[in-house]
């Protein structure tokens, strides 16, 4: 498959009848802002790994904190040869969500395996059958929290294999783009990218000029990150 069936993907976005109620644990439960929206840094990761496919190809890819619908994940896994994609979510009805959009379109993976798993961040919910077994973490705008930047980190410790990497999308947020990357200096080398595709720049630059009140980019341009764990050096 080459990016040929992405148009063809059916997206599930649950909506309730009037007669369900909403209880108070899904208000308040774990981090429920991946059933709000998809929000813009989601979008252009789906964006980037579509134009960067040939890097996944073959991989064992994880998507991290996938929300409602992990469109980045699901659209990589229909438009190219990945091995397995694992679509993660710590919100049950997420992933559930995520699970309906799975079985609608199991068509377009081909021989991808593709499934979905509840994973609250932190070293020790990571199962041993999904320990250093993943080429690609993918993950957007998943630092606004800074409070879960330590269990994000071990998370992506535990998930990826010795030469793997993680592709992560978000914006600066007040500063919890940089601060994340600070934290995880000691354990990665981290680049950060700003300019990764000319369309999105030039989209960038033009909504900036034409002073729109409602853009920020603070707030709304997501930055590329990308981690790779560090390499030993040889003694001597």
């Amino acid at each position: 498959m080459l990016l040929v069936e992405r148009n063809q993907l059916i997206r599930r976005h649950r909506t309730r009848t009037k007669k369900q109620t909403v209880n108070l644990q899904e208000l308040i439960g774990f981090n429920n802002t991946g059933n709000i929206c998809i929000w813009p840094a989601e979008e252009v990761l789906a964006y980037y790994v579509l134009h960067h496919y040939s890097e996944f190809e073959g991989k064992r890819v994880c998507e991290l904190g996938a929300g409602m619908t992990a469109l980045a994940g699901v659209m990589l896994a229909s438009s190219c040869d990945v091995t397995e994609m694992l679509l993660t979510d710590g919100n049950l009805e997420s992933v559930q969500n995520i699970d309906h959009i799975i079985e609608k379109n199991i068509e377009c993976f081909g021989s991808t395996k593709v499934h979905s798993r509840k994973l609250i961040w932190g070293d020790d919910t990571v199962s041993c059958d999904m320990r250093n077994k993943y080429d690609v973490v993918i993950a957007a705008d998943c630092f606004f929290h800074v409070e879960s930047h330590e269990s994000l980190l071990k998370t992506l410790d535990a998930l990826l294999v010795e030469e793997g990497r993680a592709v992560m999308m978000a914006p600066c947020r007040s500063q919890t783009l940089q601060q994340f990357c600070s934290r995880a200096s000691p354990m990665f080398d981290v680049q950060i990218i700003r300019n990764y595709d000319h369309k999105i720049t030039e989209k960038h630059l033009k909504v900036s000029s034409s002073n729109i009140e409602d853009y920020d980019e603070d707030l709304h341009y997501p930055v590329l990150v990308i981690l790779s764990r560090k390499k030993l050096k040889p003694d001597g």
